[in-house]
């Protein structure tokens, strides 16, 4: 297993592009998790 922890120090969050290709990756993987603001998204679950 891979891992990677990013964190997004702009105040104003992350561009369009950059993600973009986060949502492209996860579709591929659908193993993949992402914590937004202590919540938690499995695959292609929608984050809020």
């Amino acid at each position: 297993m891979v891992s990677k922890k990013v964190t997004i120090v702009n105040a104003e969050g992350m561009h369009m592009r950059p993600a973009g290709m986060i949502a492209k990756a996860v579709k591929v993987h659908s193993d993949s998790e992402i914590i937004l603001n202590h919540h938690q998204s499995k695959g292609a679950e929608r984050l809020r």
